[in-house]
């Protein structure tokens, strides 16, 4: 019996072939009674497809549903079953995952969680002195207030909402005893600023917070953590001749502001330094400016608002709509001043403005120190918070001269280089 022409061997696969097909069909209406893939079933299906796949000597994968073709398989050059296999299940759970409905305990567990981190929220925003503008007080109110509350917030007498957001990518709080961050960065030979002709540029942008372990702005913030590491470093290191500090903040936190300042006080008594205005430095961020040896600041920037503000929330009304009452028990008399859910009571405020009012008085006082014969306390103290512009702070001498800052860094650079 003569054999088979040559040309008519392939026509031996085509029934299993059109077996492939009809499994995957199958899996595919498997798939769509059940309305998604599902971990139990997919490792199934994926098992299913691979012998499918080694039977029929096909490696597209194309026996699982929306499964993304794999390299075509020649002969004895296949890839491992196993390998196949794994790469197929991860496709399959990445896709019941994105195919997941979110079900209610998801969404309770979600609320949880979110309100949780409100609730920190309101720990640090409200109840607290801030060395903030008040402009960016009342920024952080219209965001967060609908979010916490469910209303909005006002803040009475504020002179208007400012947006000022610096970068994005947020890294966790850390510890600052034992400098740990900078310990870390030793270790691994990092320099935590940039460096420029034996220059050393520390940033100075967006809200400022007292713990963060990391250097620079993130998440529209600055830690004073990171910048008294870079400070520090820039102090010890023979490298640096002098130092930049560029600066662009409404301002922040009270607690570590001081402790920052000091740090760059400390670095302009042993180096050239410089706080070169991008745009602004209010509040906190005036504060760190007056330590450089020299402020320089753009014709339409902003700086001063030499005080503190604290804000509080009083959630009573709201409550009072919705038909809740809220009853403390407590040990202690003032174990509940300022809670957010009573009117706050005279004694209170008049407290926190004995406080406020104290913190004033010091922050003059630094300024005082940085700025020397330039600006004294008591003209600080005058200036009862009000923020100016460019020409009124170098009259009043809160800044030295008005100019362009590419300009004064790059004769700040000449200068420090001996460059002609």
């Amino acid at each position: 019996m003569p054999g088979r022409p040559k040309t008519q061997r392939p026509k031996k696969s085509r029934p299993r072939k059109r077996q492939h097909n009809a499994n995957h069909d199958q899996n595919r209406r498997r798939l769509g009674r059940r309305g998604r893939p599902v971990r139990a079933l997919s490792g199934a299906l994926c098992g299913k497809a691979e012998a499918d796949c080694r039977r029929t000597g096909r490696g597209d994968g194309s026996a699982i549903a929306g499964h993304p073709p794999a390299r075509p398989h020649i002969g004895r050059e296949r890839r491992c079953a196993r390998r196949r296999a794994d790469a197929a299940r991860r496709s399959m759970f990445g896709q019941a995952r994105q195919a997941l409905p979110l079900r209610q305990d998801d969404t309770l567990c979600w609320r949880r969680s979110m309100s949780i981190a409100f609730e920190r929220i309101c720990g640090a925003l409200f109840d607290r002195p801030h060395l903030y503008h008040a402009g960016k007080a009342e920024t952080l109110l219209q965001m967060l207030g609908p979010r916490l509350t469910g209303y909005p917030i006002t803040i009475v007498n504020a002179p208007g909402a400012v947006d000022h957001v610096a970068f994005a990518n947020g890294r966790p709080s850390a510890g600052v005893l034992g400098d740990s961050m900078g310990r870390r960065l030793d270790q691994r030979g990092i320099v935590p600023f940039e460096m420029i002709e034996n220059v050393a540029v520390i940033p100075v942008e967006g809200t400022l917070v007292q713990k963060g372990a990391w250097i620079g702005a993130s998440s529209g913030e600055t830690s004073y953590q990171g910048l008294i590491t870079q400070f520090a470093r820039a102090e010890r290191s023979t490298a640096v001749k002098g130092a930049v500090v560029e600066i662009d903040s409404f301002g922040g936190q009270v607690n570590g502001a001081f402790e920052a300042a000091a740090a760059l006080r400390s670095l302009s008594k042993a180096k050239p330094t410089i706080a070169i205005l991008t745009d602004f430095a209010y509040s906190a961020g005036y504060l760190l400016a007056s330590q450089a040896r020299q402020i320089i600041m753009p014709e339409f920037g902003g700086a001063g608002s030499i005080g503190v503000v604290m804000m509080h929330a009083d959630f009573s009304g709201n409550l009072e709509q919705e038909g809740i009452k809220v009853t403390f028990i407590h040990a202690g008399k003032h174990k509940v001043d300022g809670n957010p859910y009573q009117p706050l009571a005279a004694g209170v405020q008049e407290k926190w403005q004995t406080e406020v009012e104290q913190m004033r008085d010091r922050f003059a006082g630094v300024v005082a120190q940085g700025r020397g014969k330039r600006m004294s306390k008591a003209a600080a103290l005058k200036t009862e918070a009000e923020a100016y512009t460019a020409a009124e702070a170098v009259e009043l001498g809160l800044a030295d001269a008005v100019g362009d800052s590419q300009e004064a860094f790059a004769a700040f650079i000449k200068d420090i280089n001996g460059k002609a």
